[in-house]
């Protein structure tokens, strides 16, 4: 099933409603509908019944498609997949949008210079995939946050290509990041990423630190709205392509504060 919506980069919440009569893996994907590899999400879900999703959306491209999948079955047209419906809402559309919710509590929404760094993280993770890389160098609006995109990262040494879709340099702030990696990646999670880098050089007491980044980044991301989920999968993903016993530590510290700020909300964690 697709369902075409016109977003017009009106931040969001779209509720979908889904229905099994059977136990079922279903795929729920919201993609922007012009651009290639730009996912706002990509996650399935065991469903029997019903079940509710809201898919927070902080920024939006002009228009999106939602895709909607029984992953045993594949991606067909509706009328040859009878395994689930997608319940409408009161005025027949397939999809419900909602207003947003912001928590301004979490950071400081009235400074300029965070202002700049969120516009120019949202826009980047936009257009990651058709902006150009090998090298291109591209700057926020007043200039103070500068990314330079490269086709990979290499180690400076040794030359070899790194696990890392994102690095910043301590001593002047430049974020270098690897195409070939960080497109993989859905929007919400280039987000986090680069949250997390801005927030060595820019906000951080100690630029050095790990946590004290993780810390920051995730007050930028849950404070415009992004879900909980999103901020526990998006660091746990990048963690998986180098497991340590550090960032076991640092996964465990990122969802005791995702818990604890879901609690205090009455959100959803999982």
């Amino acid at each position: 099933m697709r369902i075409p919506i016109n977003t017009n980069k009106e931040p969001m919440v779209l509720r979908i409603k889904v229905q099994t009569k059977h136990p079922e893996k279903i795929m729920i994907r919201v993609a922007d509908a012009l651009r290639p590899k730009t996912d706002y999400f990509k996650e399935w879900f065991p469903i029997q019944g019903e079940r509710t999703f809201d898919i927070s959306m902080p920024n939006t491209p002009k228009k999106i498609v939602v895709l909607i999948y029984n992953m045993r079955i594949g991606d067909v047209a509706e009328a040859k997949d009878t395994s689930f419906k997608v319940i409408k809402d009161k005025d027949g559309n397939p999809g419900e949008i909602l207003p947003i919710k912001r928590h301004p509590e979490l950071y400081n929404m009235n400074s300029d210079l965070l202002n700049e760094a969120t516009e120019f993280i949202e826009w980047f993770s936009q257009n990651a995939s058709v902006l150009s890389a090998n090298g291109s160098v591209y700057r926020s609006k007043k200039g103070t946050f500068r990314i330079d995109y490269l086709d990979r990262i290499l180690d400076r040494k040794t030359g070899k290509e790194l696990s890392t879709p994102a690095r910043i340099s301590q001593d002047r702030g430049i974020i270098e990041v690897s195409k070939a990696l960080f497109v993989a990646y859905p929007v919400p999670y280039r987000d986090a990423i680069l949250s997390h880098e801005i927030s060595h050089f820019y906000i951080n007491t100690h630029p050095e630190d790990e946590e004290e980044a993780d810390y920051h980044a995730l007050r930028l991301f849950l404070g415009r709205g992004y879900t909980c989920i999103d901020a526990q999968r998006a660091f746990l993903n990048v963690f998986e392509t180098v497991p340590s016993d550090t960032n076991v530590e640092r996964q465990a510290k990122i969802e005791e504060f995702v818990t604890a700020f879901a609690k205090r909300n009455g959100l959803f964690i999982n």
